[in-house]
């Protein structure tokens, strides 16, 4: 967790006039803000987001964590309270049968179908997208998962109408060539203080910062003292930035420091890291948003376990939960967040409790 303060630095500085300056700056800086939003939110485009149902969106209290050994370790304590050779990997979904008892799936690559009473579906909303033929998703056959029978009319709806866009994340080991002489910038000695704490204004147009560079709102140490940088991008430069080669990254991560911090001593980039979440055909995108013509109803909507409840009498049972959904795209106030992954299995697993019990209740 880091406490210091980034530092705004603005890229291009030209010759014009102090108001058509300012103009600049104020622009830079809004755009600054609208690409730290599209990182929060995963859209592309601001203008894309229903604001309405923005407004039910619930932050966790508390400062946000890095979680030593990385989410793999949360995993990983879960799993460990499980009987050994209950979790198995390496199977990849590709048709679901839920119209009967038993549930059952079949799998890729020659693997042998399983059976269930009921089975708890939580893959992204970009491979339902896919599964459904979703215009934006469409022909990415290798994640698509065959419904038999085909999901009912209102789940086809709320996964085509809520949004599913693209984050990703550059590290950047990051290395300080010091000048002959010691130089300060900007008040602080860069080589002694660590990479800076940078958010990104790109004021005016830089011909050698390419295009993709200028959707990240940020560069900063993921920790102070660190000698490794983190840029967001999201949208667009984020499906971009999985396209291009390792040495094209580095380029245009030099291109950019070298406008930003201009003064010795250059920072220069020795290797990257990245996420990759658009191409992976486990996900195809990164989290969820509320798109316009969707509402929070379709986050409800999407966590709608199959076969539908009759909408009758309050008095009469519930089918059995055949097919049961969870996922972060199912959580009505916490989507877009690991915690509502989290707390929507839960969901899941307690409405299946109730439903032995004989009640209803199941907590969301």
């Amino acid at each position: 967790m880091v406490a210091k303060k980034p530092r705004v630095v603005v890229a291009a500085r030209s010759a014009g006039g102090g108001g058509k300056e300012l103009e600049e700056v104020d622009e830079a800086l809004l755009a600054m803000h609208i690409n730290r939003e599209r990182t929060d939110t995963s859209a592309d485009d601001l203008g894309d987001l229903d604001l309405t149902a923005e407004g039910e969106y619930r932050d966790f209290p508390g400062e946000h964590v890095t979680i030593p050994g990385g989410y793999s370790r949360v995993v990983e304590r879960l799993a460990a309270a499980l009987p050994p050779g209950t979790v198995r990997l390496g199977l990849r979904l590709r048709r679901l049968k839920w119209g009967g008892t038993p549930v059952r799936l079949h799998f890729a690559d020659g693997a042998p179908p399983l059976t269930a009473d009921h089975v708890i579906l939580t893959v992204s909303l970009g491979v339902l997208k896919a599964s459904l033929g979703n215009k934006d998703t469409a022909g990415v056959g290798a994640a698509a998962i065959a419904f038999d029978p085909p999901l009912p009319p209102f789940k086809r709806e709320a996964v085509a109408r809520l949004g599913f866009g693209v984050v990703n994340k550059l590290f950047m080991e990051v290395e300080a060539v010091a000048p002959s002489e010691p130089e300060e910038v900007a008040g602080v000695q860069p080589a002694a203080a660590g990479f800076p704490f940078l958010h990104m204004a790109f004021r005016g147009h830089v011909s050698k910062i390419p295009w993709w560079m200028r959707g990240t709102e940020s560069i900063c140490p993921v920790h102070a003292g660190s000698t490794v940088a983190l840029a967001w991008f999201a949208g667009r430069e984020a499906a971009h930035l999985e396209s291009l080669p390792d040495d094209d990254v580095i380029r245009g991560a030099h291109a950019t420091l070298d406008s930003f911090l201009p003064a010795a001593p250059r920072w220069r980039v020795r290797r990257i890291k990245r996420s990759g979440w658009a191409t992976d055909p486990l996900f195809l995108g990164s989290y969820s948003y509320v798109a316009v013509g969707s509402s929070g109803d379709d986050l409800d909507r999407m966590a709608e376990p199959l076969p539908r409840g009759p909408d009758a009498a309050a008095d009469e049972r519930p089918p059995s939960p055949r097919l049961l959904f969870a996922g972060e795209a199912t959580h009505r106030t916490h989507y877009s967040t690991t915690h509502a992954a989290y707390l929507s299995g839960v969901r899941e697993a307690n409405r299946l409790l109730q439903h032995y019990r004989g009640g209803a209740n199941h907590t969301t």
